[in-house]
């Protein structure tokens, strides 16, 4: 456990170079992959070795090297990849940001705040690099969950729904092709929604469902049926979490829920 952070930080460089994706079904040695993914070789090997270990990548008799199972996870074009995340796991601001826990568990404050002077959404407002780094991550780690939580609730009463904090919209989306009936909108930052809308229009529920981008803090669209937050109130504290929550009871109607 102490030792950790030198996977999260090796499976983060692999997605970084795609190294799933130049593997593919066909097994490679390491030659082949440092010219496919512009790498050191000898380094290279090293890492595929350590991450083999793991259960990442498997190391083949003659000497290649093929996805194990859980290196599926790391390809570009399996429909829940979690390739983004594991990027933004090793991100600079992000990985800096962990590194100076102890200054925040001593002062309150938190990492980011200790590198960059700023909280954590008004760093993304400043660098959009970073915002689409975070916004991947988000919605890789979304879709990896919404087959669970589209399943685990009777959507199929309400009529119309608002995703609050909603992102790239993927949770939203998943509701909507369960549910052929309900209307949604989509909640989010004004960067965020720009993505959301074109994620939307890819899905073809544009008919369904409207982007509106706006502060979760001054306003929230009114009189939906029921409003959804996930992977949200973690990020702030109780009182601005309160906050929230308070200014979603405004906006529904006396028998909307959450």
């Amino acid at each position: 456990m102490i030792s950790g952070y030198y996977l999260t930080q090796a499976i983060s460089v692999a997605a970084n170079l795609r190294l799933a994706d130049a593997i593919g079904a066909v097994p490679k040695n390491a030659h082949e992959l440092a010219l496919a993914v512009h790498a050191d070789e000898s380094s290279l090997y090293r890492l595929l070795r350590a991450l083999s270990s793991v259960g990442i990548f498997k190391l083949r008799r003659d000497g290649r090297f093929a996805l194990a199972p859980l290196g599926q996870a790391l390809r570009s074009d399996d429909s829940l990849s979690l390739a983004p995340w594991a990027i933004y796991n090793g991100y600079d601001f992000h990985w800096r940001a962990w590194g100076r826990l102890l200054d925040a568990v001593r002062d309150g404050t938190t990492g980011i705040e200790q590198i960059s002077q700023k909280p954590f959404f008004t760093l993304l407002d400043f660098d959009p690099s970073a915002a689409k780094v975070f916004d991947s991550a988000m919605g890789s780690l979304a879709r990896a969950l919404n087959g669970v939580l589209v399943r685990s609730y009777d959507f199929s009463r309400l009529r119309s729904l608002v995703d609050v904090g909603g992102g790239t919209g993927n949770l939203l989306a998943a509701i909507l092709r369960r549910n052929p009936r309900l209307r949604g909108t989509l909640y989010d930052l004004p960067h965020v929604v720009e993505a959301a809308a074109f994620n939307l229009r890819k899905q073809k529920l544009t008919r369904r469902c409207q982007v509106i981008g706006g502060d979760f803090f001054s306003a929230v669209p009114p009189g939906a049926d029921a409003y959804i937050l996930k992977q949200v109130l973690h990020d702030w504290s109780d009182a601005q979490a309160l906050a929230i929550l308070k200014m979603i009871r405004a906006a529904m109607g006396e028998r909307g829920v959450l």
